[in-house]
Formats: C-alpha cells, sequence, structure tokens
C-alpha cells in the first residue's frame, strides 16, 4: 500500500484526517505512529470540529515539522528551521487550497462540523468519505513532491 492508500484506509477505519496523514509519514522522522496520531488527534474536523483549518491541511503542516524542525532546545537554530517550516507551509497552503477550494473544514464540506445533526447527516451522505477522503489524498500527495525536492 502506498501512503495515500494507506492513509486513507486509517481514515475509513476511524481516525481523523490529521491523525492519518501525520501517521502515514512519522516513521520517516523517528517518531512511531500511535504517538503520531496521538498528537494529532485534537486537529479533527478544523481543530476540535470547530470547521476552521482542515485537518489534512493541518496535518501537513506537522509533517513538515517533523522533517525540519531542529532536535534540540537551540533557539536560534529553531528560528533558521522555522523559517523553512513557514515558508514550505506557505505553499502547502497555496497549493491546497488551489486543490480542494478552500482551506477550512467547513467550506470544504459544506456544513457546520460543530452541529452534530449536520454531520449525521454528512455521515449519512457519504460527505466524509467523498471529500475528506480528497483532502487526504491532495496533502499526502502535495507533501510527498514538497519533500521529495528537499
Amino acid at each position: 500500500m502506498n501512503r495515500v492508500e494507506k492513509a486513507i484506509a486509517r481514515h475509513n477505519s476511524g481516525f481523523g484526517c490529521a491523525q492519518s496523514v501525520v501517521s502515514v509519514f512519522s516513521e520517516d522522522f523517528g517518531i512511531d505512529e500511535v504517538t503520531a496520531q496521538k498528537i494529532a488527534l485534537g486537529l479533527g474536523g478544523g481543530v476540535c470540529r470547530q470547521g476552521e483549518i482542515c485537518g489534512a491541511l493541518s496535518g501537513g503542516t506537522i509533517v513538515l515539522g517533523m522533517k525540519f524542525g531542529v532536535s534540540s532546545m537551540d533557539g536560534e537554530a529553531n528560528k533558521i528551521a522555522k523559517e523553512k517550516v513557514y515558508t514550505l507551509g506557505q505553499e502547502l497552503i497555496r497549493r491546497y487550497r488551489e486543490q480542494t477550494g478552500a482551506i477550512r473544514c467547513n467550506d470544504i464540506l459544506g456544513f457546520n462540523m460543530n452541529d452534530a445533526e449536520a454531520r449525521k447527516d454528512g455521515h449519512a451522505r457519504g460527505v466524509f468519505s467523498i471529500r475528506c477522503n480528497k483532502c487526504i489524498q491532495d496533502s499526502v500527495e502535495i507533501l510527498e513532491e514538497m519533500l521529495g525536492r528537499e
């Protein structure tokens, strides 16, 4: 299974978009998958179902941090790493927005993630399996391309 297939399978089994994206890259950076999915847990539904930044996208920014963050508490080294991650993160966000048409979960899904009835209706209509899986695919593919050139 490639990363996209793995991430979508995780999402379909009950993990959130951010968890699905972060966990398929984590071991490349010395972080086990369970720890990665725990770190990304609260980002689902646009951060705890608030409908804000899509979990697949915010998970992507975590992946950039795992790749380019410093392995120490050196503030000066962190400043350099932060600039790199912010620059790459801006590219990720731009490309993701171009592919999905939006970056906010509520905008992508077309309803308020904090509304239990809307979520129930979204599940019944297959919105999560269609739209979220496409967002996960887009995030993973953009990240693979970006990390492959670095």
